[in-house]
């Protein structure tokens, strides 16, 4: 299997004398492996989103991104979604035409992933909505009924099925908390990582980090069961170092 190794060298437009500042959300590799996305601030210091092909050494601005975080890719990697205030937004990268996805009721989403189907699961008031990236209007797909104690759910994310996704809760009580799978179109979920949160990793792996430690996790989506499989880096310092 092919791996990339690389370091992004910030240009003169790019604020680097703070990085953790700078950098506002998570980066975003494109599903075809061949882009990454993230977002930083300008001299100005405001937040915008950029993208870098992996097999060039600049990283350019979307323009009309302005106050953008926490960018996630469209399937065919031709757009990016993102967290603006109050909104959750959209770019096309050939033309660099931007609209709306939905209104937030928070300030900025707690996570947001676009699927097959043109559809975007995103986090608002302590529930996970999915609305279609066209836009419209949006339903509740997973709610958090104070009998289950499950908190707040905050950070969905698509598997590639289409179907299940993950969805990470906060948990009134510690038990609770966790990432859990779930399915459109039920308001059930299991609880597969006790008081974890998880990244999906396509085709069938979760990665999580528990005692300093990287770990892979495959997902059974058949019969619902997951099996630990393998110790990926015992120095996490190392891998989980973007820049």
């Amino acid at each position: 299997r092919r791996h990339t190794r690389f370091k992004c060298d910030w240009s003169s437009d790019v604020c680097s004398s703070d990085l953790e500042q700078a950098l506002r959300g998570a980066a975003a590799v494109s599903p075809d492996g061949r882009s990454i996305a993230f977002a930083a601030q300008d001299a100005k210091g405001i937040s915008h989103i950029w993208v870098r092909a992996l097999d060039e050494q600049d990283a350019r601005m979307l323009a009309g991104t302005a106050d953008g975080q926490a960018p996630f890719w469209s399937p065919d990697s031709k757009s990016i979604g993102y967290s603006g205030v109050g909104v959750v937004r959209r770019v096309e990268l050939s033309s660099g035409a931007t609209r709306a996805i939905v209104s937030s009721h928070r300030t900025r989403p707690l996570g947001t992933s676009w699927g097959s189907g043109d559809r975007v699961l995103y986090s608002d008031l302590g529930q996970i909505f999915m609305v279609s990236a066209a836009g419209g209007t949006p339903q509740v797909v997973m709610d958090s009924p104070a009998a289950e104690r499950l908190g707040e759910l905050r950070w969905p994310q698509w598997l590639n099925d289409g179907d299940h996704y993950l969805f990470f809760a906060s948990g009134d009580v510690t038990e609770r908390a966790g990432t859990y799978l779930a399915s459109v179109g039920s308001k059930t979920a299991k609880q597969i990582l006790p008081g974890l949160r998880a990244a999906f990793a396509p085709p069938d792996r979760v990665l999580y980090i528990k005692d300093e430690t990287v770990y892979a996790q495959r997902i059974d989506l058949d019969e619902r069961s997951e099996e630990h499989t393998s110790e990926l880096q015992s120095h996490l310092n190392l891998v989980c170092r973007l820049l």
